[in-house]
């Protein structure tokens, strides 16, 4: 089973939970946050969750199978008894490591200028059966992209959402746009999340650009809306 697995974990607003949360739904958002509930902006997450949890079952039990043979297979002698005894050391910090997390494996995800499919980043990597990625390994230099982008230097993405776990289903998200593009069926913009992409070239110099820079960004904010050239 494509399941890619070590010991390092990145850090994640996440509250301790109990892994008997039905899996269902990833999503259990409050009344308060409704308007984040738009299947427009949660439902290919939904279907990647379902992907994930599936893959994670089949895993735990492949890699239960495996370390239950294991274990019953002759101890040996020498090299033999020791590469034993490695094979369960490794099978049973795998199976260790899927159990103590669920679908809060995945921290968020984002999505690149030169693709539309979002790349999902987790606490480790994961493959489906088929060798599908649905988990990027955080640690991965593809993941920094996620951790490092910014509105100066977006590193090459469209958009970026990060997820808050609370028992195991994602309480809240947030959403960080660095084109136009990003807006289009993703983006769930709060008060404050606002991103304004001003091009200074539009505004002149001196006093007089500055005003016209702030009367749009304050239009921005406002109406919810991007200025890009």
């Amino acid at each position: 089973m494509g399941v890619v697995l070590s010991t390092g974990e990145a850090s994640s607003d996440v509250e301790p939970a109990e892994r008997s949360t039905p899996r269902a739904r990833a999503f259990d958002l409050p009344v308060g946050l409704s308007p984040k509930a738009d299947p427009a902006l949660i439902a290919g997450d939904e279907r990647h969750f379902a992907a994930i949890a599936e893959s994670l079952d089949q895993s735990i039990a492949d890699l239960s199978d495996r370390l239950s043979a294991a274990r019953r297979a002759p101890g040996g002698v020498g090299r033999e008894a020791m590469e034993r005894d490695l094979e369960i050391h490794r099978l049973t910090g795998r199976l260790s490591a899927l159990r103590r997390f669920g679908l809060d494996l995945c921290l968020g995800h984002f999505v690149p200028a030169d693709d539309p499919e979002p790349v999902y980043i987790g606490r480790l990597g994961l493959t489906d059966s088929a060798g599908r990625r649905l988990l990027l390994d955080w640690r991965s230099p593809a993941a920094e992209p996620f951790f490092a982008a910014t509105h100066a230097a977006p590193m090459g993405l469209v958009s970026r959402r990060r997820y808050r776990w609370t028992r195991g289903r994602i309480s809240d998200y947030w959403d960080e746009v660095f084109t136009a593009d990003g807006l289009e069926g993703r983006a769930a913009l709060d008060e404050f999340d606002v991103v304004v992409l001003v091009d200074p070239e539009k505004f002149g110099e001196g006093i007089e650009g500055a005003v016209d820079r702030y009367v749009a960004m304050t239009r921005a904010t406002q109406r919810l809306v991007v200025l890009t050239s």
